[in-house]
């Protein structure tokens, strides 16, 4: 663990960044959860009215558009404050439907994913699992294999997290005295959570609710810790909050069009710094850690199998469109889980539990619609250029899109 830095004078927020803070806190009493880190000057926040908060969100909202410059502020604060504005009006009970919600809050225009997709990979899955009885079947005894003891965990994450932060730190940077904590917890919708906590410094818990797999651990640790969550907030809170004074930076949302940008990094976090041949080296060496007993060709058919299952991304986010716009019930929703993502029960009830909680219902479009967006970017040749600027940058859905139309102009 690394000393926390020294304290520090925290930015003087200006009109038009205080209003923002101060109306997010407000709401955050409304919505608990919305306000997913906060490591600014304290704030007085009185409690309001709705429909107040919706009077200043839109004269906030009018004040950011006409913000001469910096233009990447001025996309930042705008895109996030009409993410306030829409959860202000799904708070008043206004009707929305899944996908004007979805864009209201993320700034992404999430469509459908035919199941044909799905069938096909599942295809590929059918090829590559050993064994006989159900796709479903073979695919839980195959992951049986890799299964790690709770116990074990942090244990086995301490030398993967090393080298991911050296890579980190060459091809990206991090700020000095940058540390994260490790805890085990139950009960909780999600599988792993980074909770920042300012100072350079972060929690990440880890969900003890479901069994986690060795082939999984180099992807969730990059996803968590290096290069993703942890490692952008803290460039984002050096750069943007301390370094520019920018003191809206010093607030995360959890409904918000920032976090598509965060997970759309965090997906492809491990592919930006771990080399293919290179994980399996890791996954090797941590197999022995753990006493699993797998060879090489266990862990390569591993790695097969968790490419294929990329194609099975959009499965997640047809649920949650099934469950909330087309009024399936939570059996029905639980099947298609089952049937699609390959779930055995548990794992797709905690599916469901994720997609109906009210803060997490749409999130899940942030991975798929994450995901996709940074694609071109990232797997042509300036992904590692693209990779730092969203690490640093206040980028915003709406300007990686004009980023790529450009891009796609600009080709003979």
């Amino acid at each position: 663990m690394n000393p926390e830095p020294e304290p520090y004078a925290h930015p003087e927020p200006d009109a038009l960044a205080r209003g923002y803070l101060e109306l997010a806190h407000a709401l955050e009493q409304y919505q608990p959860g919305l306000i997913d880190a906060y490591y600014g000057p304290a704030l007085q926040v009185a409690p309001a009215p709705l429909e107040e908060l919706a009077e200043r969100a839109d004269a906030l909202l009018a004040a950011a558009e006409e913000l001469p410059k910096p233009p990447d502020r001025r996309d930042f604060l705008t895109a996030q404050l009409r993410a306030l504005r829409t959860s202000l009006r799904l708070l008043q009970g206004e009707a929305l439907s899944l996908q004007e919600e979805v864009a209201g809050l993320y700034d992404v225009y999430p469509e459908r994913v035919s199941e044909t997709v799905f069938e096909e990979a599942l295809a590929a899955l059918e090829d590559l699992l050993p064994g006989s009885g159900s796709l479903a079947e073979r695919d839980a005894a195959f992951q049986r294999r890799f299964e790690l003891p709770a116990e074990r965990l942090l244990d086995l994450a301490a030398p993967l997290l090393a080298h991911l932060r050296e890579r980190t730190a060459a091809r990206f940077g991090l700020p000095e005295g940058e540390s994260f904590e490790l805890k085990l917890v139950a009960n909780e919708p999600w599988g792993a959570y980074n909770w920042y906590l300012g100072g350079y410094r972060s929690r990440i818990d880890f969900n003890t609710d479901l069994p986690l797999h060795l082939h999984d651990l180099p992807a969730l640790l990059a996803h968590e810790a290096y290069p993703g969550h942890h490692s952008e907030h803290a460039l984002k809170e050096a750069g943007l909050y301390r370094g520019q004074g920018r003191a809206e930076h010093a607030l995360q949302l959890i409904n918000a069009p920032e976090c598509v940008l965060s997970e759309g990094v965090a997906v492809w976090a491990a592919r930006m710094v771990l080399a293919e041949g290179e994980t399996l080296e890791l996954l090797l060496d941590l197999s022995k850690r753990a006493g699993l007993g797998l060879e090489r060709a266990d862990l390569e058919a591993a790695l097969a199998l968790e490419r294929a299952a990329r194609a099975l991304r959009g499965v997640t986010p047809n649920a949650a469109l099934l469950r909330h716009a087309e009024g399936a019930t939570a059996a029905e929703v639980q099947a298609y889980l089952e049937r699609y993502r390959l779930d055995p029960p548990e794992r797709a009830r905690k599916a469901l539990e994720f997609l109906d909680h009210p803060n997490f219902r749409s999130y899940s479009f942030t991975y798929s619609e994450g995901a996709r967006l940074l694609e071109p970017l990232l797997s042509g040749p300036d992904a590692e250029i693209w990779f730092g600027r969203l690490l640093r940058e206040a980028l915003t859905p709406g300007r990686v899109r004009s980023a790529q139309a450009q891009a796609e102009r600009a080709q003979p």
